[in-house]
């Protein structure tokens, strides 16, 4: 994987008493793609109250047992291209109140051009929470010239009609 230049943390608020099955994430504009720029992520980390404690914003972050409960959806293209992923496996670092374990790896893909109003967090259980926390994710990305992502995806194409495997 090449290196990431630049990371993000995105905020995802989860209002209080949430009965819903599905929180979509805002607008963010740094990790939008648009007419001048590729923005492409290559990493993603969600972090949990026992390694942040506050979000941006003054909120506490979701439990493990609030995170354990919670799925990640990414479109790409107009499809689920991250579909329902566990936040479990995006934990960089995580404790059990007096000690603390780190993976030391964050997740990596191939480039993603994430469409971001159509991308969510879904839960297994609605999370009735009592109060309003927050869900924290890292994304590790870069800018590019615009169509970037499409030429890489060509080339990838390519590499697959020929039996390779495109990188």
């Amino acid at each position: 994987m090449r290196p990431k230049l630049r990371y993000e943390s995105v905020e995802l608020i989860i209002p209080a008493n949430t009965t819903g099955n599905q929180v979509n994430f805002p607008d963010v504009p740094e990790l939008r793609s648009d007419s001048d720029k590729d923005a492409l992520i290559f990493s993603i980390v969600v972090n949990t109250v026992d390694s942040v404690p506050l979000s941006p914003s003054g909120n506490a972050l979701g439990t493990l047992a609030q995170t354990e409960n919670g799925f990640l959806t990414l479109y790409v293209l107009g499809t689920e291209y991250l579909f329902k992923v566990p936040l479990t496996r995006f934990i960089l670092t995580k404790g059990n109140g007096a000690t603390y374990f780190s993976t030391w790896d964050m997740f990596e893909t191939q480039p993603m051009r994430v469409d971001w109003t159509k991308s969510y967090v879904s839960f297994g259980t609605p999370p009735a929470n009592g109060s309003q926390f927050s869900f924290l994710f890292e994304f590790g990305y870069d800018w590019f010239a615009p169509n970037t992502f499409a030429k890489w995806l060509a080339n990838k194409d390519k590499a697959n009609q020929m039996g390779g495997i495109a990188y």
